[in-house]
């Protein structure tokens, strides 16, 4: 486990005394249907157990799962006695049904408290504020829910699944989520067999229609944006470029062998078609007739032409040739 039982202890204890996290926890609600109407798991459960599982760095709900119920971990104060903590179906069910837009509200309430503070204001890297940018997929389901993505699996069957744009504040103090927005659908589009499902925008479009509203929340201008390589975009870069920050790609290995072995055949291989630079001089001399009682004269005119070369090998210098061609031109 990455967070230690001492680490957990003091966070929670400085999250309840300086932004009261216990107390707006409390005010989560959860839908109960027909169905669920059995089950004990109350929002405030399910939302517990997905900060233990960020915080924790688990990647299934399955490792939470038994993380938890183990009474030797440094899990088990962080739920009440008498409170029900789920297994994984009962914990899918929470989730599915809770409105956990709910977070966003206290998130927000964090964030005005982080500003007074002035904690983005310290919390910089080299003096520069910078924010992560990513898609983050949290669950699939079979579950009929509306305005959710869909995806169509090699089985032909088409599940839906919950995603979220993210932006997070990067610092050696604090790493804060500052806003996020839910991929709902947007179209209905065929799949490869001829089936419907629900299509959601891009994370580079979700990113440029969040952006204005993320930097007034920020309050300040951010400096540097990060992204991976899906974000190596034109609109995205565009876009940062006029409001005048900076942004920086990270790739990952495999992409990086890519570029490095395109950039290889690139110096390597030559063009379809070389061009060279020559320099023209025409050397033009002016007659006049008798009556016009004035003296002849030269006059020499340059320019330069690219000319087309197939007998010149990649690296070699572009010469410069002059060819001097005689005109005479008469005047009256």
């Amino acid at each position: 486990m990455i967070a230690s039982e001492i680490s957990l202890t003091k966070l929670f204890t400085y999250n309840n005394n300086v932004y009261h996290i216990g107390e707006k926890f409390k005010i989560l609600e959860r839908n109960f249907s027909k169905s669920s109407s059995k089950t004990k798991t109350n929002a405030v459960t399910g939302a517990k157990l997905i900060m233990a599982s960020c915080l924790c760095g688990y990647k299934s709900i399955n490792e939470l799962i038994s993380t938890v119920h183990n009474k030797e971990t440094s899990l088990k104060n962080l739920f009440d006695r008498k409170e029900y903590v789920p297994k994984m179906h009962g914990l899918r069910d929470c989730i599915s049904n809770t409105d956990y837009t709910q977070i966003e509200e206290i998130n927000y309430s964090v964030i005005e408290k982080v500003k007074e503070n002035k904690i983005f204001k310290k919390n910089l890297v080299d003096g520069l504020m910078v924010v992560a940018h990513d898609g983050v997929e949290i669950s699939e389901t079979n579950k009929d829910i509306a305005n959710l993505p869909e995806r169509e699996h090699k089985d032909g069957n088409i599940n839906k699944y919950i995603k979220y744009f993210c932006s997070m504040n990067i610092g050696p103090e604090v790493n804060l989520v500052l806003m996020t927005k839910q991929m709902t659908e947007r179209e209905k589009v065929l799949t490869e067999s001829g089936k419907k499902k629900a299509k959601t925008i891009g994370e580079t479009t979700a990113y440029l229609e969040m952006l204005p509203s993320l930097n007034k929340l920020v309050g300040r201008n951010i400096d540097v944006n990060v992204f991976d390589a899906l974000y190596l975009n034109y609109n995205v870069m565009n876009k940062i470029d006029e409001i005048n920050q900076y942004f920086v790609i990270r790739m990952e290995d495999k992409t990086r062998h890519i570029y490095k072995e395109a950039e290889g055949l690139f110096k390597e291989s030559k063009p379809v078609e070389e061009y060279e630079l020559v320099e023209i001089t025409r050397k033009i001399k002016v007659e006049y007739r008798k009556e016009a009682k004035h003296r002849d004269y030269e006059k020499i005119k340059k320019k330069i032409e690219k000319r087309k070369i197939t007998d010149k090998s990649i690296g070699e210098n572009i010469f410069i040739k002059k060819e001097i061609s005689n005109r005479k031109i008469v005047l009256k």
